[in-house]
This record gives C-alpha cells, structure tokens and sequence, in this order.
C-alpha cells in the first residue's frame, strides 16, 4: 500500500492475470485503445506520496505545484492531485486519431455522462469510475 492505503501491484511486464481475452474488432469499436497514458490518484500530502513513488519505482518529477505532482513513467506519467480523501481519481486511455470534439460526440451519443475541459475529454463508467479519453502523445 502507498500511504494513503491505496494498494500497488509489482509484477513482471509479461504479466498474466490468467483472464481470458476477448477482443473486439476495431470496425466495430467506438475508439481503438492503445494504452494506458496515465493513473491519476487523489492523495493526502502529495510530497509523502511524490516521495514514497520516486523511493519505490524511481519515478522523475515531470511537473509539480502545491496541489499536484506528475510523474514520468515511460511514455506514460502518473499524477498525484491533493485531496481529502484518498482514492483514484481518474484514468486515461491513449486512443487513435483523437479529436475532443469527435470523443464528446461519440460518447454522448451513448448517453454517457462526458464532459470536456481543454482538450481532454472525461466520462463515467457504469460503475462511476471517471475515464479520460487522449491523444497517444498527451503529456502532463
């Protein structure tokens, strides 16, 4: 666990989770997800957890203020926002040919709760869980 008491996984990159796969066409896909650009947690005391991420895995400080830090992990970053509460805040899916205006459209069009800020682009899951939509390049 961090120390906010959110758990963290280690495993091999080859990982495997023992889940079968089921894919789904492309053509038949809303978006085509090519990864996963970013996790981003609410925590406590950003520098405690800044700390505790850079001791654990040697994560470089992309960007930081008082209220949030980014983190460098590969291509990929993980983001640190202040909160009272700790817990995920969001996560980001890196898609082909992302335009906010076409993400918005689309997923609004599924009745989905999605709304823009800039150019991202965030909605709910089911489950409540806030997604983010981006560019394969989006950067802290």
């Amino acid at each position: 666990e961090d120390p906010d008491g959110i758990e963290v996984q280690i495993s091999a990159f080859d990982h495997d989770a023992s889940v079968p796969i089921s894919r789904v066409a492309s053509e038949i896909s809303t978006f085509r997800g090519t990864g996963i650009n970013h996790i981003a947690l609410r925590v406590t005391d950003i520098a405690r957890s800044r700390d505790f991420y850079q001791e654990l895995f040697g994560l470089p400080v992309v960007r930081q203020s008082d209220s949030e830090c980014f983190l460098g992990l590969g291509a990929n970053f993980l983001a640190l926002f202040n909160g009272d509460e700790p817990g995920m805040d969001h996560y980001c899916y890196s898609i082909e040919d992302y335009d906010p205006t076409t993400a918005l459209v689309k997923l609004k069009s599924f009745d989905l709760n999605a709304w823009r800020h800039d150019d991202r682009v965030y909605f709910e899951a089911p489950d409540g869980i806030t997604i983010q939509v981006a560019s394969e390049d989006h950067q802290p």
